[in-house]
């Protein structure tokens, strides 16, 4: 089998894992998803802002200082409509005083995204919401020390309501109503089109869903999943610093390229998933040290836990593989050593843990950046799979534990 077979399976079988919760975080976790914590926030969000619904229309981009040009990269092949989107966009920054000033070009390219997004975060709001209202009413203890509300766009979502700040001075009830406002909006609002009411309702629940994303509250007991799809929607925000950080460049004219090739094609995996999942069966279940009684247990919690890990016995699944375009990017970064062949495995490490596993990535070629002193750059498959396959341990190892001791808590309780 080859590398790539073996990261396809594995990428596979770990996104059956991290279906919930991803297993390196708890449900309270503090860390922040990247949309809301990179220091790339500003180009992150020109390319959301550029970014269609399709598969083939994921873009990343990188602003070079020196030569005061942004440079894209797409997973599919760039088109006229993608160089005429970027000609429109610099457009609408050099005119625009406000982010909603760009909501119109917003709706034109991206509303299918756009909608997609809000959609989940709608389902994953509404599983928590009582969980979470029942928290801020009866449990919570607002810090003396930090401010629960602060910041622009609490501003922002103050006046969208009419709301004075005194009216939110009681913290329990303010983060209720702060709650309320979000499901209200994620299920009365219409969907995001290029509609003057359309754009109002979307802005209006940016800036209620932000301000409860920036608060401590929802930092200590937001849910990953959670917090990953408000990261996703409220990231639409952040073209504000993008248009903040154009006003300091004084509007000066700013150069486009785009990355063409990587020398990866889009390749075609038949998966068979049934056998993936059998594998991994037989080797930390039937072959664990653990008595059979045991193993049953751990089968069964996983089989509820995590849907669909043993794989579809019916069919293969058929997988589209491509390089992401964050690492077509950084390829060419390292062409121009802007970048080191590192930040290719950091990367996928980072989107791997951060966001929703995926089966779909090839690695690319790095032949023509090889270096003799640069291991990783030699190696960037075994240092991914090995991750990968780590992951996969941590998890598994995790759930023979738990049956363990469950098997022994009951085997006690009989003797006894």
């Amino acid at each position: 089998m080859s590398n790539q077979d073996e990261l396809t399976e594995n990428l596979w079988f770990l996104s059956k894992l991290s279906r919930s919760n991803p297993p390196d975080y708890d449900i309270h976790s503090t860390d922040e998803p990247t949309e809301h914590s990179s220091t790339l926030r500003v180009l992150d969000a020109v390319a959301i802002y550029l970014t269609t619904g399709q598969s083939d229309g994921v873009i990343a981009c990188f602003y070079q200082i020196e030569a005061s040009t942004l440079i894209f990269a797409k997973s599919g092949c760039v088109n006229a409509e993608d160089r005429s989107a970027v000609t429109s966009f610099l457009k609408e920054i050099h005119a625009a005083e406000k982010w909603i000033d760009l909501l119109p070009f917003l709706a034109q390219r991206s509303a299918h995204q756009v909608n997609k997004k809000i959609r989940k975060l709608r389902t994953s709001f509404l599983e928590c919401f009582d969980h979470l209202r029942r928290l801020a009413e009866r449990h919570y203890m607002p810090s003396s020390y930090e401010p629960e509300f602060h910041g622009r766009w609490y501003r922002a979502f103050l006046k969208a309501n009419k709301l004075d700040a005194t009216e939110l001075a009681e913290v329990p009830q303010a983060l209720v109503r702060v709650l309320e406002s979000c499901r209200d909006y994620l299920t009365n609002n219409q969907e995001f089109a290029n509609t003057p009411d359309a754009c109002a309702d979307f802005s209006r629940l940016l800036y209620a869903t932000r301000t409860l994303f920036d608060t401590p509250f929802f930092s200590i007991y937001g849910p990953f999943k959670l917090k990953r799809h408000l990261a996703k929607v409220t990231q639409y925000l952040d073209i504000a610093r993008v248009i903040k950080s154009y006003k300091k460049l004084r509007r000066r004219e700013i150069g486009v390229e785009w990355i063409e090739d990587d020398g990866r094609r889009a390749v075609e995996r038949i998966l068979d998933t049934a056998t993936v999942g059998n594998g991994f069966k037989k080797a930390f279940v039937e072959g664990a040290d653990m008595e059979n009684e045991a193993k049953d247990i751990m089968l069964s919690t996983m089989d509820s836990k995590f849907p669909g890990w043993r794989g579809d016995e019916k069919g293969s699944l058929q997988v589209t593989l491509s390089v992401h375009p964050e690492i077509r990017l950084y390829l060419e970064l390292v062409k121009r050593n802007i970048a080191q062949t590192r930040d290719i495995v950091m990367n996928f490490i980072t989107n791997l843990n951060y966001g929703k596993r995926r089966c779909d990535w090839l690695y690319p070629d790095l032949k023509p950046f090889t270096r003799a002193n640069d291991h990783i750059g030699t190696c960037l498959d075994s240092h991914v799979r090995t991750e990968v396959e780590r992951e996969i341990k941590d998890v598994l190892e995790r759930e023979q534990w738990e049956a363990h001791n469950v098997y022994s808590d009951r085997n006690m309780d009989y003797n006894i």
